[in-house]
């Protein structure tokens, strides 16, 4: 029925929406509202989805990341201010990696230039951190493309940091050599030899 509603006019589905009785029913129709938003409209997405009212009883789900992802394709810089402006806990933990995987895939210079303008430090070491986890898991060619937009040396802060994180590389096993066994059946041959010159004197 929301949706229905949607397609006649945005304001009368939300205003629908508002009116349902018991705060479980009216946080479901906002979302399926906001999901089905087009992208012109993310501002009024991104109103009914990422409420603080409804992360802080739900929670950070999967369609507030698909719509974090969105924002941070259209309005980046938006996105990341709403992201920092989250108290600590788990939905500020997610939509900082959400925020900064989808930003380096969307524009990498911008990603990277908004992480070297934040004035804490801490938060800096926290962003890089989470930006060379998402550029570990990016192909190699990628992953350099987008180093090299970076500043020498953050290049080498995330350089180091990616290093850090991917598991070491498998050291190929020795093979046995076959030598001492080989050497091993020339003595018993040469024994036996030895004992069968005996044997004839």
């Amino acid at each position: 029925y929301a949706l229905s509603l949607l397609a006649r006019s945005p304001e009368e589905a939300i205003t629908w929406a508002n009116s349902l009785g018991d705060q479980a029913s009216i946080l479901a129709a906002r979302e399926e509202i906001a999901m089905a938003l087009p992208t012109e409209e993310i501002d009024r997405a991104v109103k009914l989805q990422l409420d603080p009212v409804r992360i802080a009883r739900q929670g950070w789900d999967n369609s507030s990341a698909c719509l974090l992802e969105r924002w941070v394709g259209h309005e980046s810089q938006a996105a990341a201010r709403w992201v920092l402006g989250l108290g600590p806990g788990e939905a500020r933990d997610a939509g900082l990696s959400t925020l900064c995987s989808q930003w380096l895939e969307s524009d990498p210079a911008s990603a990277l230039g908004w992480l070297e303008s934040q004035p804490s430090t801490v938060l800096r070491q926290e962003i890089s951190h989470l930006m060379a986890q998402s550029l570990m898991e990016t192909e190699e060619s990628l992953r350099a493309q987008v180093l090299e937009s970076a500043t020498p040396d953050l290049r080498q802060q995330l350089e180091q940091q990616i290093a850090a994180i991917l598991p070491p590389p498998i050291q190929p096993q020795e093979t046995k050599s076959q030598e001492p066994a080989e050497q091993e059946i020339e003595d018993d041959d040469e024994a036996e030899e030895y004992g069968n010159e005996h044997i004839e004197k």
